[in-house]
């Protein structure tokens, strides 16, 4: 493992993942279509999860959340989800 990966804070990733979960669960019924996004996030979850995680894989999943917050539109980002300064940290914490 490269000093890189074993200076990564996977505990405040997945604080900001879980805020994340909360923001989409508050999010009103009707804004978009967020299925695609939960299960994003959830697999992304899923991936910090796994001890033996490749950060390649990682940074797959990051881009899948990227482009599922895409998918959405804007007013999901002005109504709950404040996504783009989730996944930037996200993203910095794991040196994407």
């Amino acid at each position: 493992m490269s000093d890189k990966t074993t200076s990564i804070d996977l505990a405040e990733v997945e604080r900001l993942v879980a805020a994340l979960e909360r923001d989409l669960q508050a999010v009103r019924a009707g804004h978009g279509d967020l299925a695609p996004l939960r299960a994003e996030v959830e697999q992304l979850r899923a991936q910090l999860a796994q001890t033996d995680a490749a950060p390649a894989a990682m940074h797959e999943r990051l881009h899948g959340v990227r482009a599922a917050l895409a998918n959405v539109g804007d007013e999901l980002f002005t109504d709950a989800v404040k996504g783009s300064d989730y996944l930037a940290r996200i993203g910095r914490i794991l040196g994407m």
